[in-house]
């Protein structure tokens, strides 16, 4: 937003019909778009770059809709306006030259991804490296942050580091604990982690208790540990087995800024996608929201084992 003010952005009207499809071209051609404000049926408000503005000219010649500019905001229209008043027109050159040397400077560490690590234990490897709020971004790299980071503590197994303006990110990747080790003395069932479809049963042991084409929900039995025939005596094994299933997953979000809301959502949805399954198809879809906010919709459809194993109670 601060690069918005300095270069100059305009709120514009637009009428016509269709304008999800307005928002929808515009995400598409990367031209950013925010504060989207539906008046009426076919009329909204809505802020963009002069880029912006001038590109989407371009891009609705033939669309039929009308824009028109309602306000006009930033420090280039403000000089505009000073034209005539020398002192208050020079008077900016010297606040912007310590807005350009403020610019240039790391002012805010951001750390996310620390659920067991401490985040202090990552800011005090960065302020040992010599960061902290106010120092040149000039003179450092990332490669030394994120190992210095790395190094902070065995549990972080991965360290990204960026500087984006004033921000130095780091996202950190703790590591994750070992599987824990079956004990196959102990009778269980093979049970969906998730619901799906099945596509097919390979059963190692124990028996299959589904079969391909067949939906299930999470916590069913998909191969059973316990082998007892009617009337005889118990027979209870450790179950094994691969349950291949198709699985779908949707993220539904809503946010001011459509790019925003449609990249939340498709993180959202992969999310929940085990790490070894096959995306067999992701759709995603965009709406404009009678309040001005873009809803976005993801769905992934995934081929993946949906089997996890439960002692038998």
């Amino acid at each position: 937003m601060l690069w918005n003010y300095l270069c100059g952005y305009v709120i514009i009207q637009i009428e016509g019909l269709g304008l999800e499809r307005f928002v929808n071209r515009m995400l598409d051609a990367s031209l950013p778009i925010w504060g989207i404000r539906r008046e009426s049926d076919g009329s909204m408000t809505a802020s963009v770059s002069i880029a912006g503005f001038y590109a989407l000219h371009r891009m609705i010649r033939t669309e039929g809709w009308s824009i028109r500019i309602r306000e006009k905001h930033g420090l280039l229209f403000r000089l505009s306006r000073l034209r005539g008043r020398k002192v208050l027109l020079y008077g900016w050159a010297p606040a912007l030259m310590t807005l350009l040397c403020f610019s240039r400077m790391i002012w805010i560490i951001d750390v996310a991804g620390c659920d067991v690590v401490a985040e202090d234990t990552v800011r005090q490897a960065v302020y040992a490296e010599g960061i902290y709020p106010g120092v040149p971004r000039r003179g450092h790299t990332v490669e030394a942050l994120q190992s210095a980071v790395e190094a902070a503590d065995d549990r972080i197994a991965m360290a990204s580091v960026t500087i984006s303006g004033v921000v130095l990110r780091i996202e950190v990747r703790e590591t994750e604990p070992g599987p824990a080790v079956l004990d196959e003395s102990v009778p269980a069932h093979v049970v969906a982690r998730c619901d799906g479809m099945i596509l097919s049963v390979t059963a190692l042991k124990g028996h299959a208790a589904v079969k391909a084409g067949q939906l299930v929900r999470a916590g069913d039995v998909l191969i059973s540990g316990d082998l007892t025939r009617e009337g005889g005596e118990p027979i209870l094994v450790h179950a094994r087995g691969q349950v291949l299933a198709e699985t779908v997953y949707t993220a539904d979000v809503t946010h001011a800024h459509g790019e925003t809301a449609l990249q939340t959502a498709a993180q959202r949805a992969m999310d929940d996608v085990d790490a070894a399954a096959v995306i067999v198809e992701k759709s995603s879809r965009t709406m404009l929201l009678p309040d001005g906010n873009v809803r976005a919709v993801v769905v992934v459809t995934a081929r993946e084992d949906i089997g996890k194993t439960k002692e038998l109670e």
